[in-house]
């Protein structure tokens, strides 16, 4: 546990170990795996809330669902986070491959896994605020720049503001980072990789925070 913690004031050789098979996935996946259950738990009651809404605006033929949609709604919010690294994971393997680098899918998703750290802080913080009643809005945390700016306008600006954490923007730069670590690559095309994907990602979850109040 104490390597994991360790990316968060050593970054370069924690994810450097991740690359020489020093440190397993396999905790790491776990850990991260149990803290979104944990937050997607405490975050039941605005889950409920809002599928009760839903299935009083569709209309009494969705009556007797709010259970199973509420248990989906619980592991979606579990596995996304993972499921999205995956399948970065992937992505950041293949365009290393066609810039001729060399590494492996195990350490590209230990890297992504650990560089997601501070993220993962932030989703347990925006959770606990929630729990506590510090916000009344899940995706905003305390680390959150919407929680210190009034609201203004219709709201979506402070919704958007809801999605720019310091600690995201800590994984951000690890991410960056950390990809040049963990693959042969010059640091121009291993930057530029990282950059692209985690980018895209990036502004693909501010579109949507546009687009919703939901939290994502």
């Amino acid at each position: 546990m104490s390597n994991i913690i360790r990316v968060l004031w050593q970054p370069n050789r924690t994810l450097s170990r991740f690359a020489c098979g020093e440190i397993s996935v396999i905790p790491l996946f776990v850990l991260v795996l149990l803290v979104d259950l944990m937050v997607a738990i405490s975050l039941m009651p605005y889950m409920k809330e809002s599928i009760s809404r839903a299935v009083t605006d569709s209309g009494q033929g969705a009556m007797g669902y709010e259970s199973i949609v509420l248990s989906i709604s619980v592991i979606t919010a579990t596995v996304t986070p993972i499921l999205i690294l995956a399948f970065v994971a992937i992505l950041m393997l293949l365009l290393v491959m066609i810039f001729d680098g060399k590494t492996s899918y195990s350490s590209i998703f230990g890297m992504l896994l650990a560089a997601s750290i501070p993220a993962l802080i932030a989703r347990a913080g925006r959770g606990g605020a929630y729990v506590a009643r510090l916000t009344d809005n899940p995706s905003q945390g305390v680390t959150s720049l919407g929680y210190y700016v009034p609201e203004f306008g219709d709201g979506h600006w402070n919704q958007l503001l809801n999605g720019v954490d310091i600690l995201d923007l800590w994984t951000f730069v690890l991410v960056v980072f950390g990809l040049h670590v963990v693959t042969d690559l010059k640091r121009a095309p291993s930057y530029g990789i990282a950059l692209f994907i985690w980018g895209g990602l990036q502004l693909v979850y501010f579109r949507a925070l546009m687009l919703t109040e939901a939290p994502l």
